[in-house]
């Protein structure tokens, strides 16, 4: 990879890991429950330990966001070889499942039940 497909990609992934990371900052503050899914809303009530619930959601971002800049440390040694796409969708896409499970793991955690079944 040439320098100024290095520059290019590194402004990318930077900007990725930096709306990842605050996202998880302002999870990891927020003082009303956090959602993982876009339009996921918890009523206060609905969570056992609001602040627990936060920073593990909150904590989560910010580590997915952290392994952006390690992608574009990466690409430095990799960025012309077939295997930097792998590399590349392997740090992007595998954590998402796994950050998925958790959200769930957490719900079942956090999440105090109650007697309406349309949960």
């Amino acid at each position: 990879m040439n320098t100024g497909a290095l520059i290019i990609n590194g402004f990318i992934l930077g900007l990725c890991a930096i709306i990842f990371i605050v996202l998880g900052v302002i999870q990891y503050k927020s003082k009303k429950p956090s959602g993982f899914y876009t339009g996921e809303q918890f009523n206060p009530s609905e969570i056992s330990d609001i602040g627990a619930w936060n920073h593990r959601h909150g904590i989560m971002w910010i580590l997915y966001g952290s392994l952006f800049p390690i992608l574009w440390g990466l690409s430095f040694f990799i960025s012309s070889s077939p295997m930097y796409l792998l590399v590349f969708m392997g740090i992007i896409l595998v954590p998402l499942p796994f950050m998925i499970v958790y959200h769930h793991y957490l719900e079942k955690r956090y999440r105090i039940k109650t007697g309406n079944t349309a949960d």
